[in-house]
């Protein structure tokens, strides 16, 4: 188990809890209030540790079920496609050996490679972008 859900206001509660029989508002509502806060509760402390946590171990085809970081599946797929935000990660925590340093370490300057790398690509392509839609704009306007 990561540290990090020790601290999570769900802590205790099954994982049935988080994901409810289809059609259970009831339960839905609850879940989303333990994780989002409620005028008078604070949201969860590892919100967003636990969204981060479901967006990098699953692709969007094995993520359907379940509230995690205060979304639904629908809306995880949403931020998933959204453009402004990319989750890179080249080797997932559970790949990692707790204790190993070397592993670590090494998976830490992997992943901080690969985001610079995805990063600089998705810049590239963005600029690629924008230059053909003002390519295409000056052509129509002549």
């Amino acid at each position: 188990m990561d540290d990090w859900r020790l601290e999570a206001a769900c802590r205790g509660l099954g994982p049935n809890f988080f994901h409810p029989e289809q059609g259970d508002q009831h339960t839905v509502k609850t879940a989303l209030e333990i994780c989002n806060g409620t005028p008078d509760s604070e949201p969860c402390p590892v919100k967003e540790k636990c969204l981060n946590w479901i967006l990098t171990q699953y692709t969007r085809d094995e993520d359907m079920y379940g509230i995690y970081g205060g979304l639904m599946p629908a809306q995880r797929h949403k931020l998933r496609n959204d453009k402004r935000v990319h989750v890179r990660v080249a080797v997932p925590e559970h790949r990692i050996e707790r204790g190993n340093q070397w592993q670590e370490a090494l998976a830490t300057l992997l992943n901080l490679i690969h985001e610079v790398v995805v990063d600089d690509m998705i810049e590239s392509q963005q600029r690629r972008l924008i230059k053909y839609r003002q390519t295409i704009s000056s052509v129509r306007n002549q």
